[in-house]
């Protein structure tokens, strides 16, 4: 599923942050900092079209199974990351 974040869900982050800072809870909020990067750079590499190419099969009817597991391997990272 694609996020996409706007300034307002950016804020409401923000401010999830600071109130779990002001209780105390640093473990949690440097978590909530580590998600709310990678989505803010996910979202970067989305918008400007990275991507892992795939393979195209020298014989596309019958690809052997280096180009199947390559491109299963393409299909993982690019919904892992990017």
């Amino acid at each position: 599923m694609f996020i996409s974040l706007q300034n307002q869900n950016i804020i409401i982050f923000l401010d999830k942050i600071k109130k779990l800072l002001e209780l105390g809870h640093i473990p949690k909020a440097l978590l909530e900092i580590d998600g709310l990067v990678d989505i803010l750079n996910k979202e970067e590499l989305r918008k400007n079209g990275l991507n892992i190419m795939y393979l195209v099969p020298e014989d596309p009817l019958n690809p052997t199974r280096i180009e199947l597991k390559l491109n299963e391997i393409a299909t993982f990272l690019n919904k892992r990351f990017v």
